[in-house]
């Protein structure tokens, strides 16, 4: 008996390892939108600065630029009203395929991203005008039986007044390069796994001036590298040829945090010390070999919180300074071995809300300050062992806004100073089934249903919900989604009216006669 659990456990280990980095990998999607929703709300752009299709397009940040993934990048002219095409990178007849532009970010005042432009899949930038957008370097190795051959640039992140990111090059594989904008200044960083092999960066991270990110490295296994200007540093935390796979790597506290394997305790979070180039076990939380089955690394004030199941109490929420004695399951709301299972972690005004289910409640909303204590019941939404699954919570006004559903179906709550109210905006049994909660311009804005006009944009100015705009007129609705704000507009993505052209981009200042289509993602 014995023997056959020690030859199921390598298997069953591999199946925790690869859950809890698929858990991983979707944290980071989410940390990445709200990276970028960030830059908007903080950023100082006047879209109204963009007076010609000619000129600049003034940001003030390098930082994360939205993802819009359009066939042709287009440029926010003197009005968002109008649309100005900075240039058709991929033109076809009927531009259905077109660039796929997917990542772009800013450094150095300048818009990097990836697209396809008859050339492969390469590095394109560009100041916002015609003239000016361009692809960088060609890094992909044509021939006649190939083509199409592109470098395909990937984890672009911005860092100073340059941009990093991944792309295969013959020769090379896939390594680690940066760009300052110009074919020159377009060079590799370093060649991390020697040879035609690629090293395969990923999970960049900036943390001051440094880079830090996961990568195979020679004679290393995959680990840690530390990029200090022109130094690269490997943290080899599974001393010679085997790997510990970072995953999940989180900036919080000056320093980065992630999921590795040290080869003794399982997978287990990590400190890593920039200053000192180390990393060190945090805790282990899941006793010997076992994995601590941590995910949704979430960055909060002295350092992170997140998920955890340390084998006895199941899984709960944890806390963690970077000590070992300051990394502690914060409260265990399901007793016992069972599991609460806390989802959806988000840092508003300095407390943490989350969902998590006990058998007498189900799912609902909890708050607290991070500390043993402090952890308390919003609302009993849904009475009784029911789950009212709130999710979507965001600062409003002087408390919060959320989803969550009772007995007469999914709705949009508020919850301010102890109190707690639903906001009826559907007869159906259902609800509206609110999502995507943008607070912005002392508002609250959001998709919903009202069963008569479909999924389209509401607002919320703190006395009465109402339909913003039917955006796709009769039943249909414009289903409205990624809502970031922009200046003096609200930018969103949503159908258009004429069912053929899809997804574009709309602009909203608040008021119905201001809610229009600025340009298409789609070009017909």
């Amino acid at each position: 008996i014995c023997s056959n659990r020690a030859a199921q456990r390598p298997a069953a280990r591999a199946i925790r390892i690869a859950v809890a980095r698929q858990r991983c990998l979707q944290l980071m999607a989410v940390r990445r939108i709200r990276e970028r929703r960030r830059f908007w709300q903080e950023s100082a752009i006047d879209p109204t600065r963009a007076a010609s299709p000619s000129g600049n397009v003034h940001m003030n940040r390098s930082t994360h630029f939205v993802a819009i993934a359009a066939s042709s990048l287009a440029v926010l002219a003197s009005s968002l009203a109008s649309q100005s095409l900075i240039t058709d990178l991929a033109p076809s007849p009927s531009g259905g395929s077109g660039a796929g532009i997917t990542e772009v970010v800013v450094a150095g005042g300048l818009g990097f991203f990836s697209a396809h432009g008859g050339f492969g899949r390469e590095l394109y930038v560009s100041d916002g005008s015609t003239a000016n957008t361009r692809m960088v370097k060609d890094l992909g190795t044509r021939s006649s039986s190939n083509p199409g051959a592109s470098s395909n640039p990937q984890e672009l992140t911005a860092l100073g007044n340059e941009v990093l990111f991944t792309a295969i090059v013959e020769g090379l594989g896939r390594e680690l390069w940066k760009s300052d904008g110009t074919a020159a200044g377009t060079v590799l960083v370093a060649d991390l796994n020697e040879g035609t092999s690629s090293s395969r960066p990923e999970d960049l991270q900036v943390v001051g001036a440094n880079l830090v990110c996961s990568a195979t490295l020679t004679g290393k296994g995959r680990e840690l590298c530390l990029v200090s200007g022109d130094q690269i540093v490997p943290i080899d935390i599974q001393p010679g040829s085997g790997s510990s796979d970072p995953t999940g790597l989180t900036v919080a506290a000056g320093a980065a945090w992630c999921l590795v394997d040290d080869g003794t305790h399982g997978q287990e979070l990590f400190r890593v010390d920039l200053a000192s180039s180390t990393a060190t076990l945090v805790r282990d939380i899941g006793p010997g070999e076992d994995d601590g089955m941590i995910t949704q690394l979430t960055p909060f004030a002295w350092g992170v919180v997140f998920v955890a199941d340390d084998g006895s109490t199941g899984t709960e929420l944890w806390r963690s300074d970077g000590s070992e004695a300051g990394t502690v399951r914060v409260v265990d709301l399901a007793q016992g071995a069972a599991s609460s299972e806390p989802e959806g972690l988000s840092v508003v005004a300095g407390e943490l809300y989350f969902s998590a289910n006990t058998a007498a409640l189900g799912r609902e909303l909890y708050r607290c300050s991070g500390t043993a204590g402090s952890v308390e019941l919003v609302a009993d939404l849904h009475a009784g062992a029911a789950s009212s699954n709130p999710t979507d919570v965001t600062a409003f006004g002087d408390g919060i806004a959320f989803a969550a559903a009772d007995a007469n179906g999914r709705e949009l709550w508020r919850h301010v100073r102890g109190k707690s109210w639903r906001i009826d905006l559907s007869p159906a049994a259902g609800g509206s089934d609110p999502h995507g909660l943008v607070a912005w311009g002392g508002s609250l804005y959001f998709a919903a249903n009202d069963g008569t006009s479909g999924v389209e944009l509401w607002r919320d100015d703190g006395r009465s919900p109402y339909r913003l705009k039917d955006l796709v007129p009769g039943a249909r609705g414009g289903n409205p989604i990624n809502a970031v704000p922009f200046g003096s507009k609200l930018l969103f993505a949503a159908d258009h009216a004429n069912a053929e052209r899809k997804t574009v981009l709309w602009a909203t200042d608040g008021t119905p006669g201001w809610t229009h289509v600025v340009l298409s993602l789609i070009h017909i």
